[in-house]
């Protein structure tokens, strides 16, 4: 009788290399060619590693500590070589939005603040100045002047039919 042995549930080589070298562990988000994205857990010793036919640089300077994960994490596109960079500059999205002279620009940009900026004047302003609730009500009115025509219609289709032949002398004028 062969006996079987089970795979260990845990990985020692990764355990080694997470206690020892935490220091070389980056989490890879790569952006495929065909716009899906794949996580890879790589270790390296030289500054690259290597996916698929390519091989690619790390530059510590672009990573960022993943907190949830608890490893420094890199950015990559399949066809170019070096990490990208996702930061985005406040100071230039709040210059470009006050050259649109939008008020309540912290409350815009702020997600702690961004209940108070949604019941804001500016907001019941352009939902005003839009004339949604008009536009609403005149649909309401042609949606409930459709449902009539259709009924009645449906109703003259039944008497033709002579759906109601046997309730001839019940209702007067259906004969």
């Amino acid at each position: 009788m062969a006996t079987s042995y089970k795979r260990l549930p845990f990985n020692v080589k990764q355990i080694y290399n997470n206690k020892f070298n935490p220091d070389k562990r980056y989490l890879i988000r790569m952006l495929l060619r065909n716009k899906d994205r794949i996580d890879l857990i790589i270790y390296t010793k030289d500054g690259t590693f290597k996916y698929g036919n390519g091989m690619y640089l790390i530059d510590e300077t672009l990573a960022h500590f993943n907190m949830s994960a608890r490893v420094w994490e890199l950015e990559y596109h399949q066809d170019f070589v070096l990490p990208i960079d996702r930061t985005i500059n406040l100071s230039d999205v709040h210059k470009m939005a006050s050259d649109l002279s939008v008020s309540d620009l912290d409350c815009a940009f702020n997600p702690a603040n961004l209940e108070k900026f949604t019941e804001s004047k500016v907001v019941e302003g352009m939902m005003s100045g839009a004339g949604l609730q008009e536009w609403l009500k005149q649909m309401k009115l042609w949606l409930m002047a459709g449902v009539i025509v259709a009924g009645a219609h449906f109703v003259v289709f039944l008497i033709k039919a002579g759906v109601f032949q046997s309730v001839t002398g019940v209702v007067p004028g259906l004969g």
